[in-house]
C-alpha cells in the first residue's frame, strides 16, 4: 500500500466521522488533525444543556482520553489554519508552520453571524457556539439579571430557555414575523410562542435591533424599532451561522456560502474534500446544492469524506 499524508482541518463531527472512516481502511497512512480549538473534542449542540445544569463539564465531551493516539492521528490544536496552496500539497498555519500533504479535508464547520448594528461588539454582548462561550454565559446567568436574545432560531429559544430555568429574566427579540421563521410555519410558530410567554420569556417579533450602548456598572441598553429602550445585563446574539469556507473562497460560488463539493465530498481542486457545515453539496432527490447544516449530516459527510481521502 501506498502511504499518503492526510491532513484534517477540524476536530468537531465530521472531522471526527471522516478520521475513523479513513482508519477503518487504512491504519498506517500518517494523519494530521489541525484544530483552532485547543481542548478535546465537545459536541455543540449539547451546550444549552449544560447552561441548564443537565450536564457538566465533563458530559460535553464526545471522546475518551487518549483518542487521537488510538487513531494514530498527530494533532496541531489551538492553531487555526491560514491558506491552502492545492497546487503544492500545501496548508500554511496561523504559527508559521506549513504542512504538506497528499490529501487534505476541511472540515472547518461554522460560526455565528453578527448584525451591523452599533454597539453589538462591546463587553457583555455574547453568543453560544463554543464552549469557551457556554463558560462565559454561565458565569454571566445570575438569577434575577437581564437577558436580551437577538434572534429566534433554535440556539437563541435554547439559551433564552436555558436562561429562564435559571431564574433570569428574558426577553426574545426577532426581525421575521415568527419564532424558528425557517423550521415552523404560522400555527406551529404560535403554538410555540405562546408555550414560550407561559414560561415568563417576553417574545418581540417584527422587531428590528437597532443599537446596543453600554451604560453604567456594566449594564446595556437596548435600542429596538417599536419598542424603544430595554435594559439588559446580558445581550446573546443567535442570528444566524455563516460557513468558515475563507480557505477555499476561490472556489466558492460568488454570492453563495460554503464549498462546493461532489457526492464523494472532494472540491474542484484534486485531492481537497469538505464536509460538515463548510460544504455546500448535493441534495437527495434533486435541486440545487445547499449547505446541510446538521450534525447527523455533518457524520454522514465526513464517512463519505474519510471514505475518499
Amino acid at each position: 500500500m501506498t502511504l499518503m499524508h492526510a491532513v484534517i482541518v477540524g476536530s468537531s463531527a465530521a472531522a471526527l466521522s471522516a478520521l475513523e472512516s479513513f482508519r477503518a481502511r487504512d491504519r498506517e497512512s500518517p494523519v494530521t488533525v489541525v484544530s483552532a480549538e485547543a481542548g478535546a473534542p465537545y459536541s455543540r449542540v449539547l451546550l444549552p444543556y449544560y447552561l441548564r445544569g443537565r450536564l457538566t463539564r465533563d458530559g460535553l465531551f464526545i471522546r475518551r482520553r487518549g483518542y487521537w493516539a488510538e487513531m494514530g492521528a498527530r494533532t496541531i490544536l489551538g492553531v487555526a489554519a491560514e491558506r491552502v496552496d492545492a497546487s503544492a500539497g500545501r496548508l500554511e498555519l496561523a504559527d508559521g508552520r506549513r504542512l504538506g500533504f497528499d490529501r487534505l479535508l476541511l472540515a472547518t464547520g461554522s460560526r455565528p453571524t453578527r448584525p451591523r448594528i452599533p454597539g453589538l461588539d462591546g463587553p457583555g454582548i455574547h453568543h453560544l457556539w463554543t464552549l469557551e462561550d457556554a463558560g462565559r454565559l454561565d458565569r454571566a446567568f445570575r438569577p434575577g439579571a437581564r437577558l436580551l436574545v437577538v434572534g429566534a432560531g433554535f440556539v437563541a429559544l435554547q439559551a433564552a430557555w436555558a436562561a429562564r430555568r435559571r431564574g433570569l429574566h428574558v426577553t426574545v427579540l426577532e426581525l421575521e414575523e415568527r419564532i424558528l421563521p425557517r423550521v415552523l410555519d404560522d400555527a406551529g410558530a404560535e403554538l410555540l410562542r405562546r408555550r414560550i410567554l407561559e414560561h415568563g420569556v417576553e417574545v418581540h417579533t417584527c422587531c428590528c435591533t437597532e443599537s446596543v450602548e453600554q451604560g453604567a456598572g456594566g449594564q446595556l441598553c437596548v435600542c429596538a424599532a417599536g419598542i424603544g429602550e430595554l435594559a439588559a445585563d446580558v445581550v446573546v446574539v443567535a442570528a444566524g451561522v455563516r460557513p468558515n469556507d475563507e480557505l477555499l473562497r476561490d472556489c466558492c460560488t460568488p454570492g453563495a456560502p460554503g464549498i462546493p463539493v461532489t457526492a464523494t465530498m472532494e472540491t474542484a481542486l484534486a485531492g481537497v474534500f469538505a464536509a460538515g457545515d463548510v460544504a455546500c453539496g448535493p441534495v437527495a432527490g434533486g435541486g440545487p446544492p445547499r449547505i446541510h447544516a446538521l450534525w447527523p449530516t455533518a457524520v454522514e459527510q465526513g464517512k463519505v469524506a474519510g471514505a475518499n481521502l
